[in-house]
């Protein structure tokens, strides 16, 4: 579709908050590339139905000398998070104008999750957003099928006439219709949200035909701060020693999830189980809110909850379970994130800041950043892209990963995540962090070339998981490579089709029966031996923080494991021995064996007769149910379910009271009464 604009009909060319804003899959500006040129799959009609494109192909941002125009954003240039806003940019056409075929770009980065328009009555308009104007004698066009999700971008084209030198193109954000004040939702994510332009002002291609542009730098940048602290969030170390200081971690958020920097005040911290005062935490604008509780310990040993109350206020946060114990038997519970993004694609913050978030901010133990590298399929006349790691920028992604790994303290792993279309997305883990740069691999069967035999391995990502696009092959699967498989992340709940762990997945609802056969389930029905994570595919640089983010409704997954070691060796081999777990986010204590041997394991098929396994569970919250799964998702073999709700389950049985005569597997799914999920890694007889 194409709307034009003229300085005699002014006519107000709109973009759909679809096409522009929506979905926030790809562009990220500071990096090289930026996709103009094409419609992601998930763009759909009126209808929500999938809708292809016809625009032209995928533009490159190139290094090619000083831009000409310059940009100049009006105000507001701080805006509190998830707040309503009309901006105007103005675009100033440079020396040589703008002439017949030339065209500008505007961009607005992934992570920052740019809002729908709203109207000055609430409405909420899908097909506004934003207007196009020149005082120009020229006709403009703004083609909506150039523009897609992964891009976030919109096309300006001078169609007719010519935009000279000093003569203006403005750009509204936030315009309904024209005839009617619009609003735009700022970021919910307390962030510097970049816009940028960018120029081709002479059609140039490369030899694949993609458009050239020049970046107009610096972008302009508008800065979301946090709203008001309305909670707090205690996290803690899963593991400490009676009468030795806890690691505690409290951290002031408001509704989004954003950390309140200029929060203060006093909190006291008591051991839940018997109401004992263990010390107090003072939190003052210099911690930039968060702070950790110092000399805070527990004598009595079990399993804790710590209590953090403010004294002069009503904010009062659970930390997760705490194991009091120095039985060196029993290795701690380390907690990671696996699964994330920075500006070195399309996510906000740098991979340090990532890192240091994973560490400070959210206690985490072992963490990897997934950049994307870049990979353009043309699959029914859709674009795919992703960012370029080139080698240099590879080099220095690896160097940060390095530096941020201290062997007893927080382990950290390369990697990035192979992202297709075609086929599904993949994300790759080195053990060592100095391996080289290497192009991408075009295909599943590359990919798997490549690394085969090495100390790599690959977690595959769950997203939409249509047969159309980005779904698993269990046909076309490499059990060695592929030890493990991602249930959860901010894209919902992808164990079996329509699964209700994530009520709100609209995707899940919508193309649920379309995804039967490509889950984490169907995998295993399939005989191949995973064991289960969750990620968050994070692009806020808040990695551990799973309100935070651009799908403030989903969630953001946790993998756990027990290990004595917190040292790449020792998370490798847990991960590669299937000893893991994973969460929607909450830090649930879970244990789950048969007849000693832990999740993850393969054994003998066992004499007929009922087979019971032994589970362990703590929750953050309440725990509703404890279902054990064999052969039907929706159907467990066997369940506890507690009224009220217990936080502390302790170790209970489950039994399969009618096992098959054959080969058979068994996982455990925890589900708290505020619907979040843990599942462990499966447990194979036979």
């Amino acid at each position: 579709m194409q709307e034009k604009s003229t300085k005699s009909g002014r006519k107000t060319a709109l973009l759909s908050r679809r096409a522009f804003l929506q979905g926030s899959a790809g562009a990220t500006l500071s990096l090289t590339c930026i996709n103009l040129g094409c419609d992601e799959a998930d763009d759909d009609d009126d209808n929500g139905n999938p809708i292809g494109d016809t625009g032209d192909p995928v533009a490159q941002v190139t290094e090619r000398g000083p831009a000409s125009g310059k940009v100049q954003l009006s105000e507001p240039r701080v805006v509190l998070a998830d707040s309503l806003h009309t901006w105007t940019l103005t675009y100033t056409a440079g020396p040589e104008g703008l002439q017949p075929g030339a065209t500008i770009a505007l961009c607005v980065e992934h992570g920052a999750d740019w809002g729908e328009a709203v109207t000055l009555y609430g409405k909420r308009n899908k097909y506004g957003g934003l207007g196009v104007d020149t005082d120009a004698d020229a006709e403009l066009v703004i083609d909506r099928s150039s523009t897609g999700s992964s891009g976030n971008a919109i096309r300006v084209r001078v169609e007719a006439g010519e935009v000279k030198p000093g003569e203006r193109i403005v750009i509204t954000i936030g315009d309904i219709a024209g005839d009617e004040p619009g609003l735009l939702k700022a970021p919910s994510v307390a962030h510097d949200a970049t816009i940028k332009v960018m120029e081709n002002l002479h059609g140039e291609r490369d030899e694949r035909n993609f458009l050239y542009y020049t970046a107009i730098e610096p972008a302009e940048v508008v800065r979301v701060t946090p709203r008001e602290t309305v909670c707090v969030d205690a996290l803690a170390k899963s593991r400490a020693v009676p009468g030795e200081p806890v690691s505690l971690l409290v951290r002031a958020e408001d509704e989004f999830g954003n950390i309140t920097p200029d929060f203060a005040g006093v909190f006291d911290i008591y051991d839940d189980r018997d109401d004992s005062l263990l010390g107090s935490l003072s939190l003052t604008s210099a911690d930039e809110g968060w702070a950790y509780a110092e000399g805070i310990c527990i004598a009595q040993a079990g399993v804790a909850r710590l209590r953090v109350v403010q004294q002069d206020g009503d904010l009062t946060a659970f930390s997760d379970p705490i194991e009091i114990t120095d039985d060196k038997a029993v290795p701690p519970m380390l907690w990671g994130q696996m699964h994330g993004h920075s500006l070195v694609s399309d996510g906000l913050g740098s991979d340090a800041d990532y890192y240091d978030y994973a560490r400070h901010r959210s206690n985490l133990d072992f963490c990897a950043l997934t950049d994307h590298g870049v990979l353009v399929e043309d699959v029914m006349n859709h674009c795919f892209f992703r960012h370029y790691i080139d080698e240099a920028a590879w080099n220095a992604y690896a160097a940060t990963t390095r530096a941020k790994n201290e062997p007893g303290a927080f382990t950290t792993f390369l990697a990035y995540e192979w992202t297709s279309n075609l086929f599904n997305d993949k994300n790759v883990y080195f053990f060592h962090d100095d391996e080289p740069w290497q192009p991408y691999p075009l295909t599943v069967d590359k990919l798997y070339d490549l690394y085969r035999g090495r100390q790599v391995m690959i977690i595959s990502h769950m997203m939409w998981a249509s047969p159309f696009m980005r779904a698993i092959n269990w046909d076309n699967f490499d059990n060695e490579l592929e030890r493990v498989v991602e249930v959860s992340s901010v894209h919902g709940a992808r164990e079996y089709a329509f699964n209700p762990y994530n009520p709100e997945d609209e995707w899940m609802n919508k193309m649920g029966l379309l995804m039967a056969g490509h889950l984490v389930y169907d995998g295993l029905a399939k005989g191949h031996r995973l064991g289960i994570t969750c990620g968050a595919d994070t692009h806020t640089g808040c990695p551990g923080n799973s309100i935070c983010g651009i799908h403030g409704s989903r969630v953001a997954g946790l993998t756990a494991m027990r290990s004595a070691d917190n040292t790449r060796a020792a998370i490798w081999d847990r991960l590669y021995n299937r000893r893991v777990y994973g969460t929607t986010g909450p830090r649930i204590l879970l244990d789950f064996s048969f007849g000693g041997a832990p999740m993850g394991s393969e054994l003998d098929l066992p004499p007929a007769g009922p087979r019971t396994f032994a589970v362990t569970a703590y929750g953050k919250r309440g725990i509703e149910r404890i279902e054990l799964i064999r052969d039907d998702p929706t159907d467990p073999v066997d369940a506890l379910v507690f009224d009220p709700p217990a936080w502390d389950v302790g170790e209970v049985t489950l039994t399969d009271a009618a096992p098959p005569a054959g080969p058979a597997f068994y996982y455990v799914r925890v589900i708290q009464h505020d619907g979040e999920v843990a599942w462990s890694s499966p447990i194979w007889l036979g």
